[in-house]
């Protein structure tokens, strides 16, 4: 503690994760993807309430991926040649590296702006950095929070978050660097129920758009520089919801 109102917390986090992916499709031999590697986390933020319903955070969350992956995917025939019989595939196995690095301050708040209303802002600044891009995004955050008695409460939440990319999606040689984030738009409403002492009913609709997914694709580009032409592996132009 550094005063009655004012509060620094540090935290730091070191660990190994493991994840396999595979992308199955009709008459194609499916794609594997292993991912494994280490997670290194650190986050600090100092606390500030000056009095009952008011308080303010700021901090600085950073974190640092190293992680590869092990990826065998078909190969695409030469351009103009007949794609391969699906009974002899040409595969290709690679194993893919791409440090990712992210540093993110933030601030956030709850304020009681009015007897049982309550306001719960937020923003965070994503300076994300792979395969040498800096990628900077916002994710700003409001939740609102009305307890009308001792027994009903109302609460809802719009916010705006994005996600780098997979190590595979963006490390050479399949991958993209130029692959923006995931970007999703949120919102929630709900309301929460105390029938009784030692009894809560919550109940809460989500919703979520996100854009910018990343999807397998077999396009063809071409290399402004000396005019090549190459395939792609991944595309992010897909949208979807929950």
């Amino acid at each position: 503690d550094l005063g009655p109102d004012l509060t620094l917390t540090t935290s730091a986090v070191w660990e190994y994760d493991y994840v396999a992916n595979r992308r199955v499709a009709e008459g194609d031999q499916p794609i594997d993807a292993s991912t494994d590697g280490f997670a290194t986390q650190l986050l600090t933020y100092l606390r500030w309430k000056p009095s009952k319903g008011y308080q303010v955070e700021g901090g600085l969350d950073i974190l640092h991926l190293d992680f590869t992956a092990d990826l065998t995917i078909p190969a695409a025939p030469p351009l103009g040649d007949p794609r391969a019989p699906v009974f002899d595939p040409i595969l290709v196995s690679a194993k893919l590296s791409a440090p990712y690095l992210g540093i993110a301050p933030y601030l956030s708040a709850d304020l009681e702006v009015a007897e049982g209303l309550r306001l719960l802002p937020g923003l965070r600044l994503n300076l994300d950095s792979y395969r040498g891009r800096l990628v900077p995004t916002l994710d700003p955050k409001l939740a609102v929070r009305w307890t009308i008695n001792p027994t009903w409460t109302l609460k809802g939440m719009a916010a705006l978050a994005h996600q780098p990319p997979q190590v595979f999606q963006v490390g050479e040689p399949f991958g993209d660097p130029s692959i923006d984030p995931v970007r999703g738009a949120q919102g929630s409403l709900g309301f929460e129920l105390t029938p009784a002492e030692g009894w809560l009913v919550s109940v809460e609709g989500f919703v979520q758009y996100l854009d910018n997914l990343v999807r397998p694709s077999d396009s063809l580009a071409s290399d402004d520089g000396d005019g090549s032409i190459g395939r792609t592996f991944f595309d992010s132009d897909m949208e979807g919801r929950a």
